[in-house]
């Protein structure tokens, strides 16, 4: 398949997109295409042809490819993967998407997307002549589609007697040949045809191949066998004609061998059959019984086969005539969607086949012996299997015609030239060698879902049923067509050997539609329905008339009925209804008269009417005018042609006159100039003649020389008589006359009068003529316009004809230019037409108005005279704005906006120019005139209005319509409005009202028996819900379900509505809230149809009511908070509206006449409050923001009946009214406790309050008495002083002055006495009295007379829900359990808070048998989902098709959602659908994988192979193929075949079948329906490698294999399970052991290279149970079918893809390797690392881009499958060196090994030579290079520049062997101390000794010397005891020691500080010098610097110094040590010693 790229995904970015804005100059470009990105240069676009060349073309893998047959899977794709194909892929997965892409909404939506689509086409390919014209047959029957092959094509165009089958059947009897070319050309007349435009077409017999009879002549080989077979059939028809008698001869003719299957469906007569299979004669009925014919009557018309248009098939070839050609013209004619069925078959069995075909003489069929002999041998087989059961039993057996023997012999077969086998075998050698390799071509393209592959070794029947099995899961829409309703079932016997069948002529069209609608429907409870076109008839109005249709050509299309108004409509219509039935009809034929007085609307309703319908506005008074202008200028044109002819007349005359002057002085002229000329030339011969007679002089030259002598010419010599002679010549000169010097020519001159005279001057030659005078002349135009000027214009006569011709041309004009935009004729709006009907009469019936329109007022013309007088009123020019607000966009962008219309400047320039000029001193004189000429204006619409009823007259008589619409008080606006709604609504079905007859009709066809009849057809459907109404269940409710539409469009609310309100429109049923709504529905429905999903719905509005304690209050907040909703409090707003106080409760308001009146009304009398109350208060909750998004909860509303009034008024529909209702009593209490409650609350606060007061006026009058007591004393005693002073002052004792004492007592009686005097002025408070009790008895009064009013009112307000259809629920308050009532609450409230935009969503359920039906006669269209779940294709949950699983388990239920059906699988699956539709349907695309799928189990015999099979087999429904099922299905079913023939030869020699056989017999296997749809399961193979190489020849490699993995004995445990009927085991256990071992030897190579191969195996083990292993399964194939069908979905989408389980071979990967190979691209991004896959690549990392494939790391994958581009050139960081590592295997070292085979790794990082493996070993810079590890190899591997070229040290070698004393110290210790010390140094490092008292290094070296000790062979028996008994105590006091320390440690002595007991060690500050040091340089610098240390310090501090304590650093190399020591002689010598 071609990959062209379609859109931008967002996982990556396109490389042009970095470039979009990029600007270059000429100097980069390398590239034409690039020339567009120069700035200043315009270049022109180059034209691009149909079929584009292909810019990039990006292959995919090759397991995608389908296969046709046997090739070699290493090369089948390869020849397409070196160059892009030159043809663009006619892939059919685009094209459905159509049908994939969205489920439209409304129904007038679903039908246009399937008018608009391409019908599903068939091209069958094969081998020619192994029944692909008897599939084509059966396909077109089936598919009712056209059936288009090579001979029928030729027979048909003979037996129609068309010019091209004239033509051909003249060049047959001629003997000609029929070309390629004409025959394609034939095809493609075909294709073209009205039918298969709308059915679809099969395609077969093509290409066409030729045989050996046509060798020389390929091109006429096929088609010359038409001639041959004619001329046997002239011979068989004269044989015939000889031997029979006349009464026995049959017809034989051409044509009688195919009858009208071979032809188009239905093209023979209305009377065509679904299924033919009715039509066969049945058995017992002999060819002898005589039958007396009955005609059948004529129900409808004979409809001839549809050939196609006027077609020169003989026109020029310009076809090429081979192959490829042919497969490229049939393939272009091919459009989207369409299949490639392929029948395959082999070489030997397709010579056989046709060598049985028979044609046989009497009965002119081609009869098939080998399959009768099938058919026989089938006969027996089931015959002795009658009764039995067998599984193995293909179906398609069962649906096959039962075999009767005595009808399947041929009478006289005679075998064709065109079956011999030596002809056969050269068709079938160019088939192969030639066609082959372009049908593979096309077949690779092509959507491999869309090819399908039958086996035509088999019957027709059995290809056709694989077929029928295919198609039906493919998302494919079968063709509709139109289907004759006639009374058929009315038919009468007239008892005479006729039927009569009544004419439908005398019903009406009404009565017709009612007695079709209920004919032949696919179900009672699906009738016809009305179509958009009415009774019109849409064939005559895409004709341009509008008519209606006839009752006997009434058909049904779609689900829809529609009447054509005769034979030819209805032949047309049938054939293809598409071009007639798509928008923009139906539509107005735009043939309008507008009649109506002047100042009416007329000219703004024809212009907005000529925008609606795209028209053209012919206005009468301008036509009129113009019409005039032209008889003016006709006339003018007459006046001026006249003068024209008169001023001719008199020019001519006047230059007649002067011509004969001029003719007179000329003749003077010429007879001057002869005598002129006559005396020069006898001058001249008179000088001539004297010069003569002069003597000539003659001088001669002297010289010593002798000359000649030399004559000199007289001329010479100047003398009188020359000179004479010069002048004279002059002057001849000037007359033009030759001189000469001959006398005699002058003589003869003078003689010869002609001559003489044909030297006259040129002016004097011709003779004078007049000018003819023209009209070019100034004179003549002078003329002319001096007498147009003067002429009289007044009397010009203009007649009716003159007036009809001119309204014709002009019509004519513009209905030419109609038709060519595409429209129907017509396209013209007459404004202000005449009303003469003598006119109207001469333009009928070609130029009368489809629509007559008269603007009418009403009255004494008032409003029409206003209007006169304000002219302005009468204008209209913002059309762009008006078509806009009524939503029709291409009519306003055909309007022009206002500022740019004619009015609108002429207004404009008006207002400028009126504030230039006054016009004020004319006032009077316009007013006296606007008077006159109103009065003038009535005078004339009165007389229009009385000559109107005539024409009206006229109209009705001719049958039309005419529209009076009334224009009185109506602005223009709202004229145009209903001028459009009326022309709509005459081609559109109007809403009606739901009548009596419509409810008794449901009731027929929804009631519960009608149902019941439906549940009992064939098919699951889901059970009924019996609460449920049948009749609301099936009820075909409208957009928005029983909610009213006007209140959900214009308020956004939902409102149920009423029944008796209900509405039927398109015959769905609306249900409207009240009689407004009603009529605003009915006057324009469409307004209120959603015709898409709401974007939104309303939010929550709940209302809670109930009486006071029920807990309202608490139940709104609890809601309110519960779902995030506003809370409002009813009685609050109240409050607030009139001013009450917050403090009053609505109850106290109640019984407080005094409080508010108005409230007081409302709360005890029900008065309604003011609709400004509602509005201000309560409208903006549902209507203003933010309630209107949120929602709300109101408390307390409604409050009382009368609300519910003003809510249905203003729409202020709740959701939901919850009435909180209970037990009264509990309530009551309640009511009382809250009350005595809140009065003992009331009673403390007032008594603190009165504490408080009391308080206050106790201290107040404490401190009032303070004061006065103060006041009062102190005046007491100034008063005692004072006298006191007094007494003393008399005395004159002024010492006692200050000596006054005090005197108590006076003090005492004076307090005494203030205090009587304040008890009286201020006497003391006495506290308030004690407050009153609570009294039970008053209140409970109170509480129940409020519950009785508020439950009362309650009621009231229920019952006013119930009549309005207000949703009201009560739910029981339980006061003890408040908690449950809440949660009642919401789960009530909770479906209105979550509801989806499903909400208007309606279901039904329907059987499989009706729903097949219903989607045959194109009641309702399949969904884009195919015959798939929608439900499982949404939760993603299973990939796999399981139609034929689930209809194996009676699981499938079809649901119809809007106008498609849908496949819903499981009960869950239907009840999930149903309550939320469009979160399955809305789907962008969906794109489903409906390949089978492949999947293989292996294993150990007996392991549970065929359990696991049959378990995926009842599971999804797949095929389970066995080797030895395969094999004997083979045998049993294909008898016959040479397949059959290889294998019964072996087998009756007794050998076993091969793998090649074996994989030929399980593809044959493979050919069957579940198989062909779900997959197939390989049960137990394929277990070789030569299996598998077998089946992917056939291309049937699985695409998962499951390995089981199992021991012996668990095989034997499974065994032991496995119990015969007999109660013992079915196998042996030495049996199953011998099979054991057989299997083992193979298995594990065979797994290992598979898994190689493909990687494809996953291995589960049974282990575990039976449930674990088939859900591991599962999971697997799921993973693994999900991998597969990301693959298909986003191929081609230009996206990244991943390959892990597309079946990529090594070899596939090399060929489609990228740049990069098998290293990762991101981490060379990254890190400049090179990360291989491995040889080959691990497949869970491949991916495809574009063309190449890559590998990915698992850490970069998910970064490289977004981004692709970024790790790509030229945005890659790093590029891929050219030198790469490759993995080797080795068997022995090569001489290119790397440094003698040491580890490179190893020397880099640990700087030793260590020797590498062969077994880890790769090549690199031709280069071998070992490794010690794996490790070591990969980290070459990432980065081998990196490493070093070479080794800088290489060891010794060459050197003679030197005994122990002849080596140096150095070599010494490397050969025989370095081995055991570095022993010793591994284990005292391991075991990292302590003795007290020592250094750490002591310690150390101690337990060197000891092991040495202990393990020194040399060393003497006796003495080694002691050694360990020294080594055991050495470790037991260590050990000891370490206890002992960590005893320490557990208690801390805070006095103490000890050491670690072996510190962290750390090298020595001499050691830590550079990082780069090594560890020898450092250990050397310990030797050199301090060379007293012992010998174990310094090897122990060597052992610590970072290296492996296993090893030791010496383990590089014992080099190392020994140069260590070397160094130091000492030590070297102590280290011996220890030895």
């Amino acid at each position: 398949m071609c990959n062209i790229k379609e859109q931008q995904t967002d996982y990556y970015i396109r490389e042009k997109d970095h470039l979009t804005n990029f600007k270059s100059d000429q100097t980069i470009i390398i590239n034409d295409c690039n020339l567009n990105q120069i700035t200043g240069i315009n270049i022109p676009k180059e034209t691009h042809s149909a079929c584009p060349p292909l810019e990039e073309w990006y292959p995919y893998c090759n397991s995608y490819y389908p296969y046709a047959e046997d090739v070699d899977p290493l090369e089948r794709v390869n020849h397409i993967l070196g160059s892009k194909p030159s043809f663009v892929s006619l892939t059919s997965l685009d094209a459905i998407g159509v049908l994939r892409e969205s489920s439209n909404y409304s129904e007038k939506l679903a039908q246009l997307q399937y008018l608009e689509s391409n019908p599903v086409c068939f091209i069958i390919l094969g081998k020619p002549g192994i029944g692909e014209q008897e599939l084509g047959k059966r396909l077109a029957e089936y598919w009712q589609c056209v059936y288009i092959e090579p001979e029928i094509l030729i027979e048909q165009e003979i037996d129609n007697g068309t010019r091209v089958g004239q033509c051909i059947e003249f060049n047959l009897r001629c003997g000609r040949a029929i070309g390629v070319d004409v025959i394609l050309r034939l095809v493609e007349k075909r294709v073209n045809s009205e039918s298969a435009k709308h059915r679809g077409f099969v395609i077969c017999g093509l290409p066409l191949i030729p045989n050996d009879l046509y060798e020389e002549d390929p091109i006429s080989s096929e088609s010359a066998v038409f001639t041959v077979k004619e001329m046997f059939e002239e011979v068989i028809d004269a044989t015939i004609e000889i031997g029979m008698p006349p009464s026995s001869r049959h017809e034989v003719t051409i044509s009688s061998k195919y009858t009208s299957e071979a032809g188009e469906p239905g093209e023979g007569g209305e009377d065509d059959k679904e299924n033919p299979a009715e039509d066969e004669e049945a058995p017992g009925e002999g060819e002898g019984t005589p039958v007396k014919q009955q005609s059948p009557p004529k129900l409808a018309p004979q409809i001839p086969p549809d050939l196609g248009g006027d077609y020169d098939v003989c026109q020029p070839p310009e076809i090429g005539i081979d192959f490829e050609h042919q497969l490229n013209f049939l393939f272009d004619l091919l459009k989207p969607p369409f299949l490639i069925i392929y029948i395959m078959c082999s070489t030997e069995d397709v010579i056989n086949k046709r060598f049985n075909y028979r044609y046989d003489v009497y009965s002119n069929l081609n009869v098939d012996l080998l399959s009768e002999k099938t058919k026989q041998l089938f006969y027996d087989l089931f015959s002795r299997q009658r009764g039995k059961a067998n599984e193995d039993i293909p179906d398609e057996f069962f649906d096959s015609g039962l075999y009767n023997p005595d009808t399947s012999n041929p009478i006289d077969p005679v075998l064709l030239p065109e079956h011999f086998p030596s002809h056969v075998s050269t068709q079938l050698d160019n088939y192969r060698y030639t066609a082959m390799n372009f049908i593979e071509n096309r077949i690779l393209l092509h959507d491999p879902q869309y090819f399908v592959k039958v086996d035509g070794r088999t019957s027709v029947q059995r290809m056709f049923h694989l077929l029928k099995a295919r198609m039906k899961i493919l998302p494919l829409q079968r063709v509709i067509l139109p289907k004759k309703l006639n009374a058929i079932e009315d038919i009468v016997d007239t008892g005479e050997g006729e039927l009569l069948a009544p004419s439908s002529n005398h019903m009406s069209l009404e009565d017709c539609y009612r007695l079709f609608s209920k004919r032949d429907t696919p179900s009672v409870s699906f009738r016809w329905n009305w179509s958009d076109w009415g009774t019109k008839c849409p064939v005559s109005m895409k004709n341009g008339r509008t008519i209606n249709g006839q009752p006997d050509f009434g058909v049904h299309f779609m689900n829809r009925i529609f009447f054509l108004a005769d034979e030819q409509a209805f032949i047309k219509f049938y054939r293809n209804p598409r071009p007639f039935l798509l928008p923009p009809l139906p539509k107005s034929s735009c043939k309008i008269f507008i009649f109506g007085p002047k100042c009416s609307g007329k000219t703004a309703i024809a212009k907005c009417l000529a925008y609606f319908l795209n028209g053209t506005v012919l206005c009468i008074e301008h036509m009129m005018k113009d019409f005039l202008m032209q008889k003016e200028d006709e006339h003018r044109e007459q006046i001026r042609q006249a003068a024209f002819i008169e001023g001719i007349q008199l020019l001519n005359e006047i230059r007649a006159g002067q011509a004969e002057e001029q003719e007179k002085s000329r003749i003077e002229q010429i007879k001057e100039w002869a005598m002129a000329v006559r005396d020069l030339i006898q001058n001249l011969i008179q000088l001539i003649d004297e010069k003569d007679r002069e003597q000539t002089v003659t001088k001669f030259e002297i010289s010593s020389f002798p000359m000649a002598m030399k004559k000199v010419d007289f001329v010479e010599i100047e003398t009188e008589t020359t000179i004479a002679i010069k002048k004279v010549r002059d002057q001849l000169d000037q007359y033009k006359i030759p001189f000469s010097y001959d006398v005699l020519v002058l003589k003869n001159l003078l003689k010869d009068r002609k001559k003489f005279f044909s030297y006259l001057p040129d002016n004097l030659k011709k003779k004078v003529a007049p000018k003819p005078a023209s009209v070019l002349d100034d004179f003549v135009i002078d003329y002319a316009n001096r007498a147009v000027e003067n002429a009289d214009l007044d009397h010009i006569d203009i007649n009716n004809k003159n007036v009809v011709d001119m309204f014709i041309s002009t019509m004519r004009n513009v209905e030419d230019a109609y038709i060519e935009q595409g429209n129907n004729r017509g396209g013209w709006v007459l404004d202000g037409m005449i009303s003469d009907t003598a006119i109207l009469d001469e333009l009928y019936p070609d130029y009368i108005a489809d629509e007559i329109i008269l603007l009418k007022d009403t009255g004494n013309f008032e409003f029409l005279t206003q209007r006169f007088s304000d002219r302005g009123e009468n204008t209209f020019t913002n059309y762009r704005e008006f078509f806009m607000s009524l939503g029709n966009i291409d009519a306003a962008w055909r309007a022009p906006s206002e500022m740019s219309t004619t009015s609108y400047k002429t207004h404009l320039a008006r207002s400028i120019l009126s504030e230039i000029f006054d016009n004020t001193l004319e006032s009077s004189k316009m007013a006296v005139n606007i008077s006159t000429r109103s009065q003038s204006y009535q005078e004339e619409v009165s007389q229009f209005y009385k000559q109107w009823p005539d024409t009206k007259n006229y109209f009705e008589k001719l049958g039309h319509e005419v529209l009076e619409i009334e224009i009185t008080n109506k602005s223009l606006p709202e004229l145009m409005m209903e001028c459009i709604r009326i022309i709509e609504d005459r081609y559109r079905v109007k809403a009606s009202t739901f009548s009596e007859e419509d409810r008794a009709d449901e009731v027929k066809d929804f009631g519960d028996e009608t149902v019941q009849e439906e549940e009992m057809a064939e098919g699951p459907i889901t059970a009924r819900n019996p609460d449920e109404d049948s009749i609301q269940k099936n009820r075909r409710y409208g957009d928005t379900f029983y909610y009213c539409p006007v209140t959900f469009k214009d308020h956004w609310v939902l409102w149920k509505g009423k029944e008796d309100l209900a509405v039927k429109f398109r015959d769905q049923v609306y249900l409207l809230s009240c009689e407004a709504d009603m009529e605003k529905f009915l006057l324009s429905p469409r307004n209120y149809l959603t015709n898409a999903p709401p974007k939104t719905i309303p939010p929550p509005r709940i209302c809670v009511v109930g009486v006071k304690g029920s807990g309202k209050t608490t139940m709104s907040q609890y809601l309110a908070n519960s779902y995030g909703l506003s809370y409002i409090s009813y009685s609050s707003i109240l409050k607030k509206s009139f001013g009450i106080s917050p403090s009053h409760s609505l109850e106290e308001l109640r019984r407080d006449k005094q409080a508010n009146m108005e409230v007081f009304n409302y709360l005890t009398y029900n008065y309604p409050l003011k609709d400004n109350f509602y509005v201000n208060n309560l409208s903006s909750l549902w209507f203003s923001y933010p309630t209107n998004q949120i929602g709300f909860v109101i408390d307390d509303f409604p409050k009382r009946p009368s609300d519910i009034e003003f809510m249905t008024k203003y729409k202020l529909i709740p959701d939901i009214v919850i009435h909180l209702g209970g037990d009264e009593t509990k309530i009551k209490k309640r009511l009382l406790d809250i009350h005595r409650r809140n009065w003992d609350e009331r009673m403390e606060m007032k008594r603190k309050q009165l504490a408080e007061l009391d308080h206050e006026t106790n201290t107040e009058w404490e401190e009032k008495r303070m004061k006065r007591y103060q006041e009062l004393l102190e005046q007491k005693r100034e008063t005692r002083y004072a006298k006191k002073k007094s007494e003393k002052a008399t005395a004159n004792d002024l010492t006692a002055i200050s000596q006054v004492s005090v005197d108590s007592i006076a003090e005492q009686r004076d307090i005494d006495e203030i205090n009587r005097m304040l008890d009286i002025e201020l006497p003391e408070t006495s506290p308030h009295q004690p407050l009153e009790t609570f009294e039970d008895d008053n209140y409970e009064v109170l509480i129940t007379d409020d519950i009785t009013i508020e439950s009362g009112f309650l009621s009231d307000i229920q019952s006013a829900c119930d009549v309005e259809l207000i949703p009201f629920t009560k739910i029981e308050v339980d006061l003890d359990q408040p908690d449950l009532t809440l949660r009642r609450a919401l789960f009530i409230t909770d479906s209105i808070k979550h509801r989806t935009l499903s909400i208007f969503e309606r279901c039904y359920d329907v059987s499989s048998e009706v729903a097949d039906r219903l989607l045959s006669s194109g009641y309702y269209f399949l969904s884009k989902f195919g015959r798939s779940c929608p439900v499982q294709y949404y939760e993603n949950r299973n990939p796999f098709p399981m139609l034929t699983s689930a209809e194996d388990h009676h699981n499938v239920f079809p649901i119809i959602h809007r106008s498609y059906i849908y496949y819903i699988v499981g009960d869950g699956n239907v009840a999930k659908f149903k309550k939320d539709p469009l979160r399955y349907v809305l789907i962008d695309r969906v794109a489903l994988n409906l390949r089978p799928f492949k999947t293989s189990i292996i294993g150990p015999p007996k392991c549970g192979k065929s359990t696991l099979a049959q378990r995926i087999k009842d599971e999804y429904g797949m095929k389970v193929i066995t080797r030895g099922q395969a094999a004997r299905y083979v045998l049993t079913y294909l008898p016959f075949s040479s397949l059959t023939e290889k294998m019964e030869l072996l087998l009756r020699n007794g050998m076993e079948l091969t793998d090649d056989l074996i994989a030929r017999c399980v593809e044959a296997a493979s050919f069957d329906a579940r198989a062909i749809t779900q997959g197939v399961i390989y049960d137990g193979f394929p277990n070789s490698v030569a299996e598998v190489k077998n089946l992917s020849y056939l291309g049937m490699v699985p695409n998962l294999v499951i390995d089981l993995r199992a021991s012996e004995d668990e095989i034997l445990e499974c065994l032991a399970r496995d119990i015969g009927r007999r109660g013992f085991p079915r196998f042996s256990r030495h049996f199953v052991h011998h099979l054991w071992k057989e299997w083992t030897i193979p298995a594990a190579s065979f797994r290992k290279w598979y898994d190689r191969e493909y990687q494809v195996t996953s291995e589960i083990s049974i282990e575990t149970s039976n449930w674990s292993v088939w859900k591991q399964t599962r999971d697997l194939m799921v993973a693994v079918f999900f991998e597969i069908q990301h693959y298909y979905n986003h191929a081609g989408n230009d996206w990244p893809v991943r390959l892990a389980n597309m079946q990529v071979t090594p070899l596939e990967f090399l060929e489609r390797q990228s740049s990069y190979k098998s290293f990762c691209p991101c981490c060379i991004h990254f890190s400049n690392e090179l990360h291989s896959g491995g040889e080959p690549p691990d497949r869970t990392g491949l991916v495809q881009w574009r063309y190449s494939y890559y590998w990915l790391c698992p850490d970069h994958i998910e970064i490289f499958l977004e981004t692709p581009d970024a790790f790509l050139p030229p945005y890659i960081k790093h590029s891929l060196p050219l030198d790469l590592p490759s993995i080797q295997t080795l068997n022995a070292i090569p001489e290119n090994v790397f440094e003698d085979g040491n580890c490179l790794v190893c020397y880099k990082n640990l700087r030793a030579l260590i020797k590498g493996s062969i077994d880890y070993s790769l090549c690199y810079k031709n280069k071998t290079y070992l490794f010690t590890s794996e490790e070591c190899l990969r980290e070459f591997m990432r980065q081998p520049w990196m490493f070093p070229a070479e080794i800088s040290f290489k060891p010794p070698g060459g050197y003679s062997s030197l005994g122990y004393r002849e080596l140096p110290i150095l070599g010494m210790l490397e050969q025989y101390v370095a081995t055991p010390v570095i022993k010793a140094l591994g284990f005292i490092s391991r075991r990292r000794p302590v003795i007290p008292g020592l250094s750490i290094a002591s310690s150390a070296a101690i337990g060197v010397g000891l092991f040495l000790k202990v393990h020194n062979e040399r060393l003497s028996p006796e003495l080694r005891p002691m050694y360990r008994r020294g080594d055991d105590l050495y470790r037991q006091r260590m050990e000891k020691l370490i206890s002992y320390l960590d005893r320490m440690k557990s208690v801390i002595n805070p006095y103490l500080h000890y050491e670690e007991p072996i510190p962290k060690f750390s090298l020595l500050e001499s050691v830590k010098s550079e990082s780069t040091e090594s560890v020898a340089t450092a250990i050397s610098k310990i030797v050199h610097d301090d060379s007293q240390r012992s010998p174990g310090t310094v090897l122990f501090t060597h052992a610590f110094t970072g290296c492996d304590t296993i090893s030791v650093p010496f383990g590089q190399g014992k080099i190392k040590f020994t140069t260590l020591l070397s160094k130091s002689e000492p030590l070297a010598e102590q280290c011996f010693l220890a030895l």
